[in-house]
């Protein structure tokens, strides 16, 4: 499974067709140091709530309204039994639906605190925003809030900025043909020059290097 989630092209999502399969897999992205879900997201299928919630990453889930299906069989079992006439069109359950844990949702963490701050660092990874602009925008103190981050995230707040920002400019590197300096500037970054020095501290390599071995993996 390792060897197997190694090999994919992130930031990637995986659908599973369970949670136990889930579980595995968000376990070996664990296990290689993956980003989970910012590089590595899955979702399972069914909703098993032993599995989803435990260990930490909670899984994302598909709903299949297995027990809506089985009460609705059991109560229409219950009349033809009565000899009441059963229908002449078939009952359809209500649809599946997603239950958003963390192994899809950035944003979906234990503090509230966290998740607004994080939302509000998505949202504004576009321009040149600082920590004091992300503890303005949250209702307790700068060091509780740097506290609440290492608990959470194991991480700071800046470094929170700086991953949402490369995540952004490996987008458009890939997915765009534009300018580093324009990349640089729906980072918000001043110029391409900090953005090039950050990009290549974070990802080992310079963005133009990125974008070549990227592209050249797609277009294989």
């Amino acid at each position: 499974m390792r060897k197997w989630v190694a090999s994919l092209q992130r930031p990637i999502g995986v659908v599973a067709i369970n949670d136990k399969v889930a579980r595995y897999v968000i376990n070996a992205a664990m296990e290689l140091e993956l980003a989970v879900p910012e590089e590595f997201a899955a979702v399972g299928m069914e909703n098993e709530e032993l599995v989803c919630l435990q260990p930490t990453p909670p899984i994302s889930s598909i709903d299949l309204g297995w027990r809506t299906v089985g009460a609705q069989a059991g109560e229409l079992l219950d009349e033809m039994m009565e000899e009441r006439k059963p229908p002449t069109e078939p009952i359809f359950p209500p649809s599946a639906r997603l239950i958003p844990r963390m192994s899809t949702d950035a944003f979906q963490v234990d503090d509230e605190h966290v998740a607004l701050a994080l939302k509000f660092i998505a949202d504004e990874s576009h321009r040149p925003i600082k920590v004091r602009n992300v503890v303005d925008h949250v209702p307790i103190s700068w060091r509780s809030l740097e506290r609440k981050f290492q608990d959470c995230r194991q991480s700071t707040i800046s470094a929170e900025i700086t991953r949402f920002r490369m995540e952004r400019g490996k987008r458009f590197l890939v997915e765009t043909e534009m300018l580093i300096k324009q990349v640089a500037e729906a980072c918000g970054f001043a110029n391409s020059r900090r953005f090039c020095e950050i990009f290549k501290r974070s990802q080992g390599q310079t963005p133009e290097r990125y974008r070549k071995e990227r592209v050249a993996t797609l277009q294989h």
